[in-house]
């Protein structure tokens, strides 16, 4: 058996400065768009509970360990959409922003998945889905916003 703990460690690119992946991160009507159909729901600053909810279930709950926008946030996860992961406890989330040339490198850390294995193989499947399709939500944006302002009206 392997001593080394479960981990998920994701990196990509977001067309977008930090500010607006914060946004994209932390606003409900814009989780429901990539997240699964869930809305994120409370106020995500230090010490503040959150969950991700979404026809009338919640499917993630936790604790906002730390907020600093455009920067971190670390939170707690239960994954309560999985039978097998809501009773385990929850593990850790952390999301780091990092200024790059192309906007901003997402760096996602799921981790403290020692004693949840139901969600360390549920969520393995999940993030790769849930980070492109927030890369993909932020890109149309921007595309659109430069169309915009490149767009004359004669």
């Amino acid at each position: 058996m392997s001593d080394v703990a479960p981990k998920h460690v994701y990196e990509i690119p977001i067309r977008a400065d930090a500010e607006q992946v914060w946004q994209a991160l932390t606003d409900p009507a814009m989780t429901e768009r990539y997240y699964y159909g869930l809305r994120i729901e409370g106020e995500l600053t230090t010490g503040t509970q959150y969950s991700y909810t979404g026809e009338g279930r919640t499917g993630i709950a936790g604790d906002v360990v730390e907020a600093v926008p455009g920067k971190r946030l670390i939170t707690t996860f239960r994954a309560l959409f999985d039978e097998n992961g809501r009773e385990e406890p929850a593990s850790r989330v952390t999301y780091e922003f990092e200024p790059n040339e192309a906007g901003t490198l997402l760096r996602l850390i799921h981790d403290e998945l020692t004693d949840s294995p139901a969600t360390s193989a549920s969520v393995g499947g999940g993030w790769p889905g849930i980070l492109f399709g927030l890369q993909s939500l932020l890109l149309d944006q921007s595309a659109w916003h430069t169309a915009a302002r490149t767009t004359r009206s004669p």
